[in-house]
């Protein structure tokens, strides 16, 4: 944790508060990775300091969540969050209590979702505090749920899915009640809302193991209630993502692809749910499950070649290359040539003119302003494609054969 680039920062907020005499601890996930050896993302504080007494001690705060002690501090443009020992009362919405009490360290520890998060570390003495048995846990490599399992999942519904995220992250098992409760309880993630579910799944499918994270998530229900058209098929999952990662390295030249990307997750999980059902309304689940716009839009280009295979023979090879500029495309032919959705001979006939380009468009040779004064409305637009495509199939490296080209298209039109 001392070599995290924020931890200077960190220890400044954290020096600002214990100097005057309150307690304050690291907190939550940094702990845990720490001991985990682990680089943590962020870093967070508790205290005994009320709310008000934070915002009084720091220039600049953010009241995020001051009714529940969450108070943001900013110092040199870090974000940190510190919050005030609680514990909380009844949970009536299946997300936050209806009311918390300042407390202490120790009832914090029992409020918390899971052991390995409900741990503090004490700066002053280079100490580890743990109320709820959370280090033989991490030891141990378990995931358990704090104090009683079923309650703590019908206080926040979320805490369900987090359970499978931390399995794909950290590669942990789960504790035998833990699992139990999530069995028992898992048809309550309906009532937790589409933003927070689609956040936990793209960290599981950006997680270092995905797989054993997703084999929890098809095992413990969330594939058949999430996904109702067809429940999650991991096998076929876990084919085509394994058979992609070997196949990365034949078009990637260190900035094409990035394994980590969430659209290529995405794409790959889509991919394998899809249905014919799915596909007439896959627009508007995809704005129920909070993609953006552009996540949409790419999404929606890259699985059409999945019911597009005559379209594909029939476009020309300059035009299948100028589609692999994209890479998301290009990625998309790539595993549906592996799946034989779409030919594999010619998309390696694509693959190979396109690499040939070393992931650079080029400029087209020839211009609007380059053609004859006869050529008008929507010809242009046509006699351009033509010629650019035919640029990228290797048969015009210049304007006289792109001429020469273009006199041949008008003559045979």
């Amino acid at each position: 944790m001392k070599s995290h680039p924020d931890f200077l920062t960190v220890f400044e907020i954290y020096q600002k508060i214990h100097s005057q005499g309150y307690q304050v601890f690291l907190a939550g996930g940094c702990v845990r990775d720490g001991l985990l050896g682990l680089t943590p993302n962020d870093f967070d504080l508790a205290t005994n300091a009320t709310p008000d007494q934070i915002i009084g001690l720091f220039e600049k705060t953010v009241s995020v969540g001051k009714a529940y002690g969450v108070i943001i501090v900013i110092e040199a443009g870090i974000e940190v969050e510190v919050t005030t020992f609680r514990s909380d009362g009844i949970y009536e919405d299946g997300r936050r209590p209806a009311a918390v009490e300042f407390s202490s360290p120790e009832m914090d520890a029992e409020r918390r979702d899971f052991t390995i998060n409900a741990l503090f570390y004490d700066l002053a003495n280079d100490q580890v505090l743990d109320y709820v048995e959370g280090v033989t846990d991490l030891n141990q490599r378990l995931l358990r749920a704090v104090g009683e399992p079923a309650k703590r999942f019908r206080e926040d519904h979320l805490r369900m899915l987090r359970a499978v995220r931390f399995v794909g992250q950290l590669a942990f098992e789960l504790e035998s009640a833990t699992r139990q409760a999530i069995v028992e309880n898992v048809r309550q993630i309906m009532t937790v809302s589409r933003e927070r579910i689609h956040a936990e799944v793209q960290k599981l499918l950006l997680s270092q193991n995905q797989i054993r994270g997703l084999q929890e998530f098809q095992a413990l229900g969330f594939s058949e209630i999430l996904f109702p058209a067809q429940p999650f098929n991991l096998p076929l999952w876990q084919e085509v993502w394994q058979k992609q990662r070997k196949n990365l390295s034949l078009v990637d030249d260190g900035r094409l692809f990035k394994e980590k990307s969430i659209l290529l997750n995405w794409f790959i999980f889509w991919n394998v749910i899809w249905t014919p059902a799915l596909a007439s309304e896959f627009e508007k689940v995809l704005s129920e499950w909070k993609f953006s716009n552009q996540e949409k839009q790419n999404l929606l280009k890259m699985l059409f070649w999945r019911g597009q295979t005559k379209t594909f023979e029939k476009k020309s090879l300059g035009e299948l290359v100028e589609i692999c500029f994209d890479q998301n495309q290009l990625l998309a032919l790539n595993i549906y040539a592996q799946q034989k959705i779409l030919d594999e001979k010619k998309t390696i006939l694509v693959k190979n003119q396109f690499l040939k380009f070393k992931g650079q468009k080029p400029e087209a040779i020839l211009k609007a302003k380059d053609l004859p004064k006869e050529i008008q409305g929507p010809e242009i637009g046509r006699i351009l494609r033509l010629c650019y495509w035919a640029q990228l199939e290797s048969k015009i490296s210049n304007l006289e054969q792109a001429r020469a080209f273009l006199k041949a298209q008008v003559k045979s039109s």
